[in-house]
């Protein structure tokens, strides 16, 4: 079957070597289970990626809009996650906790652009509030959900929940997958690297832009979760469905959906005005 997907963001740089220079910063895509990053599970995880449609046709979303969101798998108990403005990129950790980065003059210039960095915060899933946990380019959990990669000036720093830099040597084993850019027309070069040693390796040419969709793909393996290419609509997609179905019903729009580790919910951006916020229970 062919599954049919959307994705855009923006360029960033690695070089060929694999190595980062300061300014240029790589795109974390995963951080695997060291059970998950031989050669086999990864590529049986990334078969069930046959074909991915990319198009490039999403308006911009105001910065001051961009907020974060959570609702159940179905589309229902939609609850708002925070009131942080210029949210990116939400990932749901296997501690309970959800990740995300902010925009932010980090420079102290004026004004936000491509020359600051991202705030990294985390915040309660089932509600709270947020902590602020570093700044950087780009963030994605360890496995267990304990730590914090970050791509920050040229190297990868691991954070603990608190924001406290935690020692390489101290971090969960597995593989960092990264690339050199999150647009698929730009993205060349993917690694992995060991977290602890901080080896590298170049990962098979063959799979190619397959690797982009990691962090869309359930846990399981099976299902890809994606915006439209308008952002009006998420849809998911799982192997054996003839078409993408969607799961919200409403005028606004909608980016950087994940899943929720046992894939039952997931966290979103959207610029949905109103709703309740989320509420531990």
């Amino acid at each position: 079957m062919r599954l049919a997907a959307a994705i855009a963001a923006l360029a960033a740089g690695w070089l060929a070597t694999g190595a980062m220079a300061a300014g240029e910063p790589a795109q974390i895509l995963i951080w695997l289970p060291k059970a998950q990053t031989a050669a086999g599970p990864l590529r049986e995880r990334l078969a069930h990626l046959h074909d991915v449609l990319i198009r490039f046709t999403s308006p911009d979303l105001a910065a001051s809009s961009r907020r974060l969101w959570r609702m159940a798998a179905d589309g229902g108990g939609r609850c708002r996650l925070g009131n942080d403005g210029g949210v990116r990129a939400p990932k749901w950790g296997a501690s309970g906790y959800v990740l995300y980065r902010q925009e932010a003059d980090t420079n102290h210039d004026g004004r936000i652009d491509d020359l600051d960095e991202d705030l990294v915060r985390v915040i309660p899933a089932e509600g709270g509030e947020p902590v602020l946990v570093g700044q950087g380019r780009s963030a994605n959990w360890s496995p267990d959900g304990r730590l914090v990669a970050i791509s920050r000036d040229g190297a990868l720093e691991f954070r603990n929940l608190h924001g406290q830099l935690v020692p390489r040597e101290q971090a969960p084993e597995g593989e960092i997958v990264i690339a050199d850019s999150l647009d698929p027309e730009l993205a060349h070069e993917f690694w992995g690297i060991d977290a602890r040693s901080a080896e590298r390796r170049r990962l098979p040419d063959e799979l190619g832009k397959k690797y982009l969709w990691l962090s869309a793909q359930a846990p399981g393996g099976k299902t890809v979760l994606f915006s439209s290419a308008t952002r009006q609509n998420l849809l998911v997609i799982g192997t054996g469905d003839p078409a993408p179905r969607k799961i919200n019903q409403d005028q606004a729009l909608f980016i950087d959906p994940a899943w929720s580790p046992d894939e039952q919910q997931i966290v979103f951006v959207s610029t949905a005005a109103g709703g309740s916020p989320c509420r531990a229970h």
